[in-house]
This record gives structure tokens, C-alpha cells and sequence, in this order.
């Protein structure tokens, strides 16, 4: 995973494409927890590569805040509440979500609230109770959670201060760092018939993440492009004709011109 330099300290994106496989992070969670249900790992893929957020990494504080999905503190299994969403403490037992996915959704959410400004993507219903009460974009790395999304984020026994913790590299979003980084150094059989992955038939390169596709599939819905070879380049930047050719048949749209 690319990481970003900030003040000679390396940070971890909290949107970017993830590098664990679905298969890793089953057999990691199942290592510790027999019981964990696999779903879990599923939707965290799914929803991740929709939202464009590290599903692998917000899987593993997923472990970290449910003691490998075990749970055991004020958050019970069947209120499908991941991240301790509205959890404060002192026995609130915070957010209940119905399905495994919808708690996936807004755990998603949470993070997709503090690592951008942008809106949800396109057709993306707010689930997250806590999504309005969040600073718009005021944690982009992982590593930027200690303190805000856990406070006060460090082990006061070990550490006088966050900033201490932090140059120790043991603060809240080192330590999920650290679990994503064993999932990925992972070894683990791949199921029977996955180890030479169908070619895609999309016209999309293989390792594009479904959010990417997304966006732009819209834009051929909307005819802004025609030809399919611009999904082939979908990581290529687009030509100056080509961008003009696409501003000019937006422009037509907007302004009710079909030719």
C-alpha cells in the first residue's frame, strides 16, 4: 500500500485500493476465531472497493475493535456493529445495525467521513448514525484516527502523551496497521479453481476496483464516451481533444441539444 510522507513521518491512506485477497483475511480472522463468520470478510471487500476505502484495513479495526469479532464487551454480535459506532463507554451499548452488511455500510461510511470531503458515491444512502457528526475529511491516513476516532487513542501506562505514542509508532492506527500487515504477509492456499483468475470481461483491466468501473460505466450511460477502448486506459490520463470532446457533449446535455 503506497504510503504518504507527512512531516518525515510515513502514513497509511485510508483511501486507497486494498492488498489483502478476501481468502487472507477469512483464513486470518478464523486463525484466532474458528466461529467468524466469512461474510463479514466478504462484505468488507465488496463495500471497501465500492466506496474506494481500504476494506482490508478497516477489516482488521474491525478485529481490533471486537476482539476478533468475539465481541464480549458493551457491543453484542447481533447488533452487527463492527467499529463501535456510538459506543462511548461506561455500558452504552451504541449503534444496531440489522444485517452484516448494512454494520459493514457504516463502518465504511465512518471512515469514508473522515478520510474525504466528497459526497457518499452515487446512489449511497447515509447508514452511519455518526457520519453528520464528523469533521469532513480531518483524518485521510489511518494513523490520524488515534485521538479521533479513539480517544484518547494510546496506552496512557506506557506513553505521556499521543505525540509520544505516535513517534513510538504505537498509537490506535499503528496497531491496525500492523494486524493489515500480517494479513497481507499471510500465506493461504487459494480455493480450488482460483489460481489462474478468469480474464475479465468487461474490457476492464483485471485489478480495477469496482468503485473505479462505477464511475466511469456512467459515463458511457451518459454518452460521454463511446469508443470501449478508454476502459482498457481507465488509469491513463485522457487526451486534451478527448476531454474537450467530452465537455462539449456534456454541454449539449445540460443545454437539451440530442445532436
Amino acid at each position: 500500500m503506497e504510503l504518504a510522507e507527512i512531516s518525515g513521518v510515513a502514513k497509511t491512506p485510508i483511501m486507497r485500493q486494498r492488498m489483502a485477497s478476501t481468502n487472507q483475511m477469512i483464513s486470518f480472522a478464523k486463525n484466532v476465531n474458528p466461529a467468524f463468520n466469512a461474510a463479514i470478510a466478504v462484505s468488507y471487500v465488496l463495500i471497501g472497493d465500492r466506496y474506494g476505502v481500504t476494506g482490508d484495513v478497516a477489516f482488521c479495526q474491525a478485529i481490533y475493535e471486537t476482539n476478533w469479532f468475539r465481541f464480549g464487551g458493551s457491543v453484542q454480535a447481533d447488533q452487527n456493529n463492527f467499529a463501535g459506532l456510538g459506543a462511548t463507554g461506561g455500558g452504552a451499548a451504541g449503534a444496531s445495525f440489522a444485517t452484516v452488511e448494512e454494520g459493514v455500510i457504516a463502518h465504511i461510511q465512518h471512515l469514508y467521513a473522515y478520510a474525504t470531503t466528497r459526497n457518499l458515491p452515487a446512489g449511497e444512502q447515509i447508514v452511519d448514525p455518526r457520519y453528520p457528526y464528523v469533521k469532513k475529511g480531518s483524518a485521510p491516513y489511518w494513523e490520524d484516527l488515534a485521538g479521533k476516532w479513539a480517544v484518547p487513542g494510546y496506552d496512557r501506562s506506557k506513553y505521556p502523551s499521543l505525540e509520544a505514542a505516535v513517534r513510538a509508532k504505537d498509537a490506535y492506527g499503528h496497531r491496525i496497521i500492523q494486524l493489515h500487515q500480517q494479513v497481507v504477509n499471510l500465506t493461504v492456499p487459494e480455493p480450488p479453481g482460483e489460481e489462474n483468475p478468469p480474464e475479465p470481461t468487461d474490457d476492464y483491466p483485471r485489478e480495477t476496483p469496482a468503485w473505479k468501473k462505477e464511475a466511469v460505466d456512467w459515463m458511457y450511460q451518459e454518452g460521454l464516451l463511446t469508443s470501449p477502448e478508454w476502459k482498457a486506459k481507465i488509469e491513463e490520463p485522457l487526451p486534451l481533444w478527448s476531454l474537450a470532446l467530452i465537455l462539449k457533449r456534456l454541454g449539449a446535455q445540460q443545454s437539451g441539444d440530442e445532436t
